[in-house]
């Protein structure tokens, strides 16, 4: 290999350069010319463009106008579906809202209406035993009273046998049975009145009807109750001598 000393170097350099300067000057000089012989020709001003070129740019815009008419139409189009769809679907929402609301408003009507059914018939098997307690206690009543009427008419008669005036306490028993036969018929109807409250749509009113009913089978009770000792007394008034059992027998 040659070496090469500093000032060799320096020298070739400076060629170098010179070299290089050289062609900048001459690309300089010939690039105004390339330049103008490549530059095309402008067309005249007043040229005309062929109807054909005119059509295909008229065409193109009346397709793009389109295109954008169609894109604007199937967007409303989608808009008008999502629309439909929405309300149809609250629609369906609000159906389904109601069936579920009338449902449990059924099945609570139905629950009520079970219950109701439920109290009132344990309130009518109530009324029916207590009604039971109270017709037993009525019949026994009228029971004793017919059987005190029967005991009073035999010591009627027994006194009667022996002079004794009982035209009053005859009247009275008399009275008396009357009485014991009209409370028979009382408790009968006030039976059949609190049975027939029972299943009446409205049990209030009708019980209100049967209360009076009842009330006036115990005042027969009562009334005729009250004709037999009044007969007793007379009895016992009209005899001035009388056994001591007799007298026994009458106060039981």
């Amino acid at each position: 290999m040659h070496e090469y000393t500093i000032s060799q170097l320096q020298r070739i350099l400076a060629a170098t350069a010179l070299i290089l300067l050289c062609l900048i000057v001459s690309l300089a000089v010939n690039t105004p010319v390339l330049a103008q012989e490549t530059t095309p020709t402008p067309a005249p001003e007043n040229t005309t463009l062929p109807a054909t070129q005119r059509n295909k740019g008229g065409d193109k815009k009346q397709m793009v106008q389109q295109k954008m008419e169609t894109k604007k139409e199937n967007v409303q189009q989608r808009i008008e579906t999502k629309k439909d769809n929405l309300g149809q679907r609250l629609e369906t929402r609000k159906e389904n809202l109601v069936t579920r609301v009338e449902n449990r408003a059924s099945n609570t009507e139905q629950r009520m209406g079970d219950r109701k059914e439920h109290i009132a018939d344990a309130a009518k098997a109530r009324i029916h035993a207590y009604t039971e307690k109270m017709w037993r206690r009525f019949n026994a009543a009228v029971l004793r009273l017919e059987k005190l009427a029967d005991r009073i008419g035999a010591r009627i008669a027994k006194f009667e046998q022996g002079g004794a005036n009982m035209a009053e306490p005859k009247q009275l028993l008399e009275q008396a049975r009357k009485e014991i036969s009209e409370a028979r018929s009382a408790i009968t109807e006030a039976k059949t009145a609190v049975e027939t409250a029972v299943s009446s749509e409205n049990p209030k009113q009708a019980f209100e009807q049967t209360r009076t009913i009842i009330q006036n089978a115990n005042e027969k009770i009562k009334a005729a109750h009250n004709s037999l000792v009044q007969a007793i007394r007379v009895m016992r008034a009209n005899t001035p001598e009388r056994p001591a059992a007799a007298t026994t027998s009458e106060q039981n």
